[in-house]
């Protein structure tokens, strides 16, 4: 990964063409036809547990997406992580930026965290026993015959989110904690629930929980709870004022309001 990425970055970036020749792979006079329309196109590197991902993302001072957050060790590498991609950016004099980091999420979202569980619970079982233990093979895993009792473990685990909105803005902070801070959240984009339960989630996500994290309702809400705060003084302050308007009104259109009268 981390010799093809070098290449592929040069393909991307240099104006002449190049050869280059590994123990597996040789480039002759090599070059892209059609180039990016971005200078930079964005690159990012997977990255689970292991340093590799975080190594190649110091080394060529790329994005990172880490996979793993949704284990519990996953969740608990994450600092660690992040000071591999610092560490392997400063040996190759370069840096690493955290907004460009990327963390997957399992999410789902309903009205109750019990409606959640439900929605994915055979979905997420079919998921874990037929890909991550029979066709990944994943070491420690082991199949499961309860689909709610799997579902349930899973949503209350620490950072886990699946639930309501409020639940997966707790977890985002938790995340945040945690990592020390990234930059973008990647949602992904399970199959477990029906797909009407899934396109409720995305727009749940969408309407109840993306605005609040990205602190985009904090202006309205500070106002609203001005208002509601001084609610009294203000509508006392808004009546006098519209009183105090019709008054002065009349007072200098006092044959307007005769013939008004008159016509009536």
């Amino acid at each position: 990964m981390d010799e093809a990425l070098g290449v592929i970055i040069r393909l991307l970036r240099e104006e002449r063409p190049f050869s280059y020749r590994s123990d597996w792979f040789e480039l002759n006079e090599a070059q892209l036809q059609i180039k990016p329309l971005q200078e930079d196109i964005p690159i990012v590197c997977a990255s689970t547990i292991s340093p590799a991902g975080m190594k190649a993302a110091g080394k060529y001072s790329v994005g990172v997406i880490s996979l793993a957050s949704a284990s519990e060790e996953g969740l608990a590498a994450l600092p660690t992580q992040w000071s591999f991609g610092e560490t392997y950016a400063a040996e190759h004099g370069n840096t690493i930026d955290r907004s460009k980091w990327r963390i997957n999420a399992n999410i789902h979202i309903a009205p109750t965290k019990e409606q959640a569980i439900a929605e994915i619970a055979d979905g997420l079982l079919r998921w874990h026993n037929e890909y991550n233990v029979d066709i990944l093979g994943r070491i420690g895993s082991e199949k499961y015959t309860d689909a709610t009792a799997f579902a349930t473990r899973m949503a209350n685990t620490e950072g886990s989110m699946i639930g309501t909105p409020e639940d997966v803005l707790a977890s985002i902070n938790l995340l945040q904690k945690r990592s020390g801070g990234f930059g973008t959240l990647i949602a992904f984009a399970h199959d477990w629930a029906p797909r009407e339960a899934q396109l409720r989630s995305f727009e749940m996500l969408a309407r109840y929980v993306i605005p609040k994290a990205q602190g985009l309702l904090e202006p309205v809400q500070r106002s609203a709870d001005f208002v509601s705060a001084h609610r009294g003084e203000l509508m006392e302050g808004a009546n006098k004022a519209v009183l105090s308007a019709i008054r002065q009104h009349n007072a200098s259109h006092p044959r307007e309001d005769a013939g008004t009268a008159a016509g009536h």
